[in-house]
């Protein structure tokens, strides 16, 4: 089971690399709420980092990277009681300067529209990739090789950076669900549960079985009334909701890229009939199987 790997897969992220700061002395910079999530990497200095619903700044080495959901403005900088400059997402890629003090990768995610939320809800406001996480010494070297892309013109800069950044984002999804338990409930946290994972492996091995309650509890050697307890303050939902929104993102997903007819479909779901899938998927998009697989194809 690898929940990270679905979950990017569902979301359809994909990584862009977007440019990058750069300072010497004392400096400020403000951004409002990006929208969508942003990778902040520290290649050279250190930076002072803001989110306006958090009541404590963050302190960034080189090394380190951020992520923020993108539903809050932020500041960073060297100095964040300085004036600080305004960023915007319309602006164009600002220039990096080798020989600055402080220097700053960024990135943002795109996502496919349905899958959007799925990403957005399972992450914090933000993420702190450590010097001292395992994932670190990875992200250091990618970090480096970002730098390197953003300020030389080579064959393949577009496609080299964005398989960098996407690199990056795992190693920090990685450090962050390696900490699960001090998440609050949540489905990477439920991943993270060793009482819970056999549970989990066997919905996620056949997403099509019809599972109860008390399969998977015998799976995780625990009776129906405390597995479903724990796995609803863990997750939280309970089991069969959770089975239930799995198959609805994979389900999204083969309408929008397969060849499989929705009878199919269904039946890959654990839907006897196509009419009984229809009445699931609308109840969960909103549309009909046959009226999402005929609207535009999504882009990023």
């Amino acid at each position: 089971m690898d929940l990270i790997s679905d979950l990017l897969q569902i979301s359809r992220a994909r990584c862009v690399l977007s440019g990058g700061l750069s300072g010497s002395g004392a400096w400020a910079a403000r951004s409002p709420a990006p929208g969508r999530i942003k990778i902040m990497g520290v290649v050279k200095g250190s930076f002072w980092f803001r989110l306006a619903t958090e009541p404590a700044d963050l302190a960034v080495a080189a090394g380190e990277v951020l992520v923020v959901d993108g539903g809050t403005s932020f500041e960073l900088g060297s100095d964040l009681d300085k004036p600080p400059m305004h960023l915007r997402e319309t602006d164009p890629i600002r220039p990096i300067h080798r020989d600055d003090d402080h220097i700053c990768v960024t990135a943002h995610v795109e996502l496919f529209e349905t899958g959007d939320d799925f990403l957005r809800d399972a992450i914090p406001p933000v993420l702190h990739l450590r010097g001292e996480a395992r994932e670190a010494r990875i992200a250091r070297w990618l970090l480096e090789e970002l730098f390197d892309e953003s300020t030389h013109i080579r064959a393949g800069r577009t496609a080299a950076s964005a398989q960098l950044t996407q690199l990056l984002f795992v190693q920090v999804l990685r450090a962050w669900a390696a900490a699960a338990d001090e998440l609050p409930s949540g489905w990477v946290r439920a991943a993270a549960d060793h009482r819970l994972s056999p549970a989990l492996q066997l919905m996620h091995a056949d997403l099509g079985r019809n599972w109860n309650i008390s399969e998977l509890a015998a799976a995780c050697a625990m009776s129906r009334s405390s597995f479903a307890d724990r796995f609803t303050k863990i997750a939280g939902v309970p089991p069969l909701t959770y089975l239930f929104r799995w198959r609805m993102r994979q389900a999204e997903r083969a309408l929008s890229h397969g060849s499989a007819s929705i009878t199919e479909i269904a039946a890959a779901y654990g839907y006897r009939s196509e009419s009984a899938f229809s009445v699931a998927f609308k109840r969960w998009s909103g549309m009909a199987p046959s009226r999402f697989r005929q609207r535009d194809p999504a882009t990023y």
